[in-house]
């Protein structure tokens, strides 16, 4: 009896994570666009794979002269090679990344709160409508929750 409700359990977050992809993923290419922080990363990372011009300053913030870790840079490059430098190809991991944060985010809620917490908190997830937006574009604070799922979690 016990597998069956796991079973139960495993079927719910099947359904979520595909209702998830869908709201990501759906018509992706056509509402996409390009944004400053985009073409600054997009570059950044072009010289990187391309120029082989590694760099040790990420992104900067909006304290004048504070950087982020260039953490993010070194992510998305395979993945910008990968897609042959489409911009589109880094909205697509960014999307990904979505997703294995909602199965993060089940896992930990499933581990403290159990189950039907760990559901709740992982459908939420799928349809919040600003996790939906930002997953659905390249920019370096959208790792970030994952992240900090898996090395505080």
């Amino acid at each position: 009896m016990k597998a069956k409700k796991g079973r139960g359990e495993i079927i719910i977050l099947f359904l979520i994570l595909g209702l998830a992809a869908f709201l990501r993923f759906y018509k992706l290419a056509d509402y996409q666009f390009f944004t400053y922080d985009q073409a600054r990363d997009a570059l950044i990372i072009k010289r990187i794979v391309v120029d082989k011009k590694l760099t040790l300053l990420g992104p900067t913030v909006l304290i004048p002269g504070l950087n982020l870790p260039p953490f993010y840079y070194y992510l998305m490059a395979p993945v910008f090679w990968l897609g042959g430098f489409n911009p589109l190809s880094l909205d697509i991991f960014s999307a990904l990344v979505g997703l294995l944060t909602i199965l993060a985010v089940w896992s930990v809620a499933n581990s403290f709160f159990g189950k039907p917490a760990g559901l709740f908190a992982a459908f939420f997830m799928a349809i919040s409508p600003i996790m939906v937006d930002l997953s659905r574009r390249a920019w370096n604070p959208n790792s970030v929750p994952l992240l900090s799922i898996i090395f505080f979690g």
